[in-house]
């Protein structure tokens, strides 16, 4: 029971101490409002300063995040495959299934290409 006491007592402790640096921050700190705006050796910029973003490149990425997870999750089993019970082999499959079935509706979708 201490432990769960000192480890309570350490999470406060962080989380007080964060606090209070994001406080003596926002007291401390100049906002600048110009600081958020480009400077081209003080002309205004006349060229778009950012970069377009693929959406369709960062849903793949996601996907394939999430799909290898999955996989880590499922690696999990392979040491206890042996002694698996009716109910964890079933767990597992069923995992396995949904894997599947929702790697064929984003393929359906047309989610996991990048390049139109």
């Amino acid at each position: 029971m201490s432990l769960m006491i000192m480890f309570s007592y350490l999470i406060s402790f962080g989380l007080i101490v964060a606090l209070l640096m994001m406080l003596l921050r926002s007291i401390l700190s100049m906002s600048y409002l110009n600081t958020t705006l480009s400077f081209e050796c003080g002309f205004e910029s006349y060229k778009m300063n950012r970069l377009p973003f693929s959406i369709n490149f960062f849903m793949v990425s996601l996907i394939f995040v999430l799909f290898d997870l999955e996989i880590i999750i499922l690696i999990a089993y392979i040491p206890n495959m042996t002694s698996l019970t009716l109910l964890s082999y079933i767990t597992a499959m069923s995992f396995l299934l949904f894997m599947l079935l929702s790697l064929m509706l984003e393929w359906a979708l047309g989610k996991l290409s990048w390049i139109f």
